[in-house]
């Protein structure tokens, strides 16, 4: 069960959730770094090192890449030995891919992501992990694979309905991955990696629960470089 996703309820001073839902925080993690590993790194890990089955020397493209997923991914994906191309709408974003270790970005609004990846790699990336699902961005991402490249996907903010080209599926011998699992283990190993400093937790910033209106505007705004996370008072 996700709260906010498959039940409401998650604005509120306290919840009540089933015990397996919950996770002990380690120790010396504060609240709000907790919650923001767990919300996209578990997701991040099962996405590249199960389902795709990152093997290390491989490129991944990461789109969405300064969101809250793709921020873990990008951390994640250096962590499993992986080249990483990041890909984001805005340079503020790019500046933060690459503060948390991209070894290349693009800008996908300024200019053609098959061909600047091409230009990159010359023979295209063996994964791409996708959260944004938009009519424009999808099928580029799909053209900039390489042979036997898999795609995963866990989101579709921009829509979701895409265009495939079929060919390119067949021809490049392509694998297409949905997915939203993610493991205990997963979440276990993302407080490990972030206890040992190999995963940070990129935020902007905090604000209580009575600014949620103002949290939204700036989100949808895309002012914020990072998670805005709520809390329900001082923590």
């Amino acid at each position: 069960m996700l709260l906010g996703v498959d039940v409401w309820g998650g604005y509120a001073d306290y919840v009540a959730v089933p015990a397996a839902n919950t996770h002990p925080i380690p120790a010396a993690m504060d609240f709000v770094t907790a919650t923001v590993i767990a919300r996209h790194a578990p997701l991040a890990i099962n996405m590249l090192r199960t389902q795709s089955g990152a093997r290390s020397g491989e490129t991944v493209l990461i789109m969405g890449a300064s969101g809250g997923l793709g921020s873990a991914a990008i951390q994640v994906a250096k962590h499993l030995g992986l080249t990483v191309i990041a890909a984001a709408g805005t340079e503020a974003g790019l500046d933060l891919t690459r503060r948390l270790g991209a070894d290349y970005t693009v800008n996908y609004r300024e200019t053609n992501l098959r061909e600047q990846i091409l230009s990159l790699t010359g023979r295209g990336v063996d994964i791409v992990l996708e959260n944004v699902g938009t009519a424009e961005l999808f099928p580029l991402a799909i053209a900039a694979m390489a042979h036997n490249g898999r795609l995963v996907t866990a989101g579709a903010h921009g829509g979701g309905k895409v265009k495939l080209d079929v060919n390119t599926l067949y021809l490049k011998h392509l694998t297409i991955i949905g997915s939203t699992v993610q493991s205990d283990e997963d979440i276990a190993r993302s407080f490990e990696l972030a206890e040992r400093g190999v995963l940070t937790a990129a935020i902007d910033r905090v604000m209580t629960l009575d600014r949620a209106v103002e949290a939204h505007q700036l989100v949808a705004e895309r002012g914020n470089h990072g998670k805005v996370v709520l809390t329900p008072g001082e923590l």
